[in-house]
């Protein structure tokens, strides 16, 4: 295991296995990673763990900062880029923050299967692609919430919609049990609403 030899404010140099001395930054991550005070925050192969509860866990995968949250029997992914959140969960055993990221992340990777549930009554006129759910072959509404118009053939023209009645407080039924709606799915939601009826809405 790679061993801490000197650190500052903002770095932390390590010398690993092989003999080398890197720098890395001094964060919350590394600290988790390597230093001997966390060594109970790690597992037999020196991945990061942490346990909340008995169904509520986090373990690094063997891709450094990526995570698995195992919330109520599902497996979550973390982002890369997303590292610090988890770390920050893990230090301060912050199990609100760590129910409210797994909600979020949950809807972020299941969007496509949540929509297509709660729209299933418009099936006939949605068609779901990797990028994005296509109401009527003419609107397209990604999963981050942009919206698109298509213009001829594959061309497609960004396209602003200002859509009313946003959903607030709601919660859905998913698989790890219901969790309130986050504000991308909101606006999904409302902007496909205005692609199935757009005289209810406003357009510029």
């Amino acid at each position: 295991m790679h061993k801490i030899l000197d650190e500052n404010v903002n770095h932390i140099t390590l010398k690993t296995d092989d003999g080398k001395v890197i720098t890395v930054a001094n964060d919350d991550y590394y600290h988790l990673k390597y230093d001997m005070v966390n060594i109970d925050k790690r597992d037999n192969t020196d991945r990061i763990y942490h346990n909340f509860t008995e169904t509520q866990k986090i373990q690094e995968t063997y891709s450094n900062k990526i995570f698995n949250l195992m919330f109520n029997g599902v497996i979550i992914q973390s982002r890369q880029e997303e590292s610090g959140k988890i770390c920050k969960m893990i230090v301060n055993n912050d199990i609100d923050y760590y129910l409210e990221y797994c909600h979020s992340r949950y809807q972020v990777i299941n969007c496509q299967d949540i929509v297509k549930k709660l729209l299933c009554v418009f099936n006939d006129r949605i068609d779901y692609t990797k990028r994005g759910i296509i109401v009527d072959k003419i609107f397209k509404i990604g999963y981050d919430g942009s919206a698109h118009v298509k213009i001829y053939g594959s061309k497609w023209k960004s396209l602003c919609l200002v859509a009313d009645g946003y959903i607030r407080d709601k919660q859905i039924d998913t698989a790890i049990g219901k969790v309130n709606m986050s504000r991308t799915l909101q606006t999904i939601l409302a902007k496909i609403g205005f692609c199935l009826k757009p005289n209810n809405y406003h357009i510029n």
